[in-house]
């Protein structure tokens, strides 16, 4: 699901395979409790937007890994501008986009996260959006029920 998450967000926007990195680890048959259109609109929002508002140089991380017993927590993480901290709450809400409707240059509908958030809830898991370390970019971190 996770490649072809990133597969289709590299055609999308037009950018080097080398741009998105997949990083699974090898042998441990991570898996997640949910529907499969669920979890393609789930990460595909996530990593669509990840490289959107990291063009024109995208490099983007996308790791999964077991977490907590009985869990699995997937990165993406992006090198775009950063979301600040008091709006970081926002994003989650139907119809919200970040900065002057007169100067947004990045195409969406402010759909996308609200459509994520609602899914992870349904799946029992959960979403957080945080900073990434060294600045600049965000890193959403998706936590879900292992099958």
């Amino acid at each position: 699901m996770l490649e072809r998450a990133c597969g289709t967000a590299i055609r999308r926007h037009g950018v080097s395979p080398a741009s998105v990195r997949l990083t699974v680890p090898a042998g441990e048959g991570l898996a997640v409790r949910g529907r499969e259109a669920d979890l393609e609109i789930l990460f595909r929002n996530i990593v669509d937007n990840a490289v959107k508002y990291s063009l024109p140089e995208p490099r983007v991380e996308v790791t999964a890994a077991a977490a907590a017993p009985g869990r699995v927590v997937v990165r993406v993480a992006d090198n775009g501008p950063g979301i600040p901290v008091s709006k970081r709450g926002q994003v989650f809400r139907r119809f919200v986009r970040l900065g002057s409707e007169l100067e947004r240059s990045t195409p969406g509908t402010g759909l996308g996260l609200f459509l994520v958030k609602a899914l992870v809830r349904q799946m029992r898991g959960t979403v957080g959006v945080r900073e990434r370390t060294p600045p600049p970019g965000t890193v959403f971190e998706v936590e879900l029920p292992a099958a």
